[in-house]
């Protein structure tokens, strides 16, 4: 691979779109970039709510916000070539990613080699694991083919979120609000995915682990937007014990409180990117087939949980009977949850399913 000139690279802009998951893996990425050129200026453009992932991060410089329609997307190539970066980095690749970066005027305009748009870039990300099949290729390892020819050969790999103090002290108040003890660990669960069910752990098991949790004296948050409502109510009405309902206003206010947890349990999306990248254990229930893929965590701290039924190579989306994902048990969850919580030297856990 030929590698950059760098010393002519002091203004760059990484570009990824969507989705909370994949922006919050993105910061892994930067946080290489900006520990290799510390002065390099860095900005980010991605959709509203991705972005928010974003906030106090002090690795990034400015944030950008992608916004939608063909207006708007002139707007920001508008904006974007009055800022004159050098660099443009593209991990989106869709078409509106693409065209944005072709219309940027930076010298390097940095993508993949993708047909039909590839000609919106000038050097092409060279996938490890295309070059060689032998390779097995995570989601930071994607990322890490992407700065390659920076000079930047292997990723430190650590996601991070960043809290403001308010928003710190936002979840100590919720603490407080809901009598949660310090004696006590602090269980967040998450049992919704708007991917859809083939894609989430059932709604009984989570139930079920929720008041093995809770009868084994841990406290028990419930997280869910408004579109997990009907998947949260089921969860509760199924409960025999009642968990402490996490309603907040903001994505933002969900990271705080999530702060509080000494453990955070759901399924493949945004929220276990959230959790692992605000340092809190973390047990991922996934797919067979996207476990590798999308649980890039290599620390300890954190565990996917999958199950290979030997099925091929799942492509569905709404497949009828989602055996890698209703066949794992709520007794392997909860031993996960537990194994996790013994690491951090808390309360001893006992109980039974």
């Amino acid at each position: 691979m030929k590698l950059l000139k760098t010393e002519d690279i002091k203004k760059v802009l990484f570009v990824r779109l969507r989705f909370i998951g994949d922006v919050i893996i993105s910061t892994a990425i930067i946080r290489d970039l900006k520990k290799r050129f510390p002065e390099m200026k860095l900005d980010y453009l991605a959709e509203k709510i991705p972005l928010k992932m974003l906030e106090n991060n002090p690795d990034i410089n400015n944030m950008i916000e992608a916004e939608k329609g063909n207006l708007f997307t002139f707007k920001n190539i508008l904006k974007i070539r009055k800022k004159r970066y050098d660099a443009v980095i593209d991990v989106f690749g869709n078409p509106r990613s693409a065209l944005l970066t072709f219309l940027s005027g930076a010298e390097y305009r940095i993508g993949w080699n993708i047909r039909g748009r590839a000609f919106c870039y000038n050097t092409f990300i060279e996938r490890k694991d295309i070059i060689d099949p032998s390779l097995k290729s995570d989601s930071i390892d994607a990322y890490e083919d992407a700065v390659r020819m920076f000079g930047i050969e292997k990723s430190e790999r650590e996601t991070k979120l960043y809290l403001s103090e308010s928003e710190k002290a936002f979840g100590e108040a919720f603490k407080k609000d809901h009598s949660l003890p310090e004696s006590s660990n602090i269980i967040g669960i998450h049992p919704g995915c708007r991917r859809g069910e083939s894609f989430t752990w059932p709604k009984e098991k989570y139930a079920e682990l929720s008041d093995r949790l809770i009868t084994s004296g841990n406290k028990v948050l419930l997280f869910g937007g408004p579109l997990d409502k009907v998947v949260n109510d089921e969860v509760v009405k199924a409960m025999k014990n009642k968990p402490v309902i996490v309603s907040t206003r903001s994505i933002r206010e969900d990271l705080a409180v999530m702060s509080i947890c000494d453990c955070f349990v759901t399924n493949n999306h945004g929220p276990v990117h959230m959790s692992a990248a605000l340092n809190i254990p973390t047990v991922g229930i996934y797919r067979y087939d996207e476990s590798y893929l999308w649980f890039p965590y290599k620390d300890p701290k954190f565990k996917v949980i999958d199950n290979n039924t030997g099925c091929e190579v799942c492509k569905s989306s709404d497949c009828a009977s989602p055996k890698c994902m209703t066949e794992i048990t709520g007794e392997r969850v909860f031993n996960s949850v537990i194994e996790l919580l013994d690491r951090k030297d808390k309360k001893n856990n006992k109980g039974g399913i």
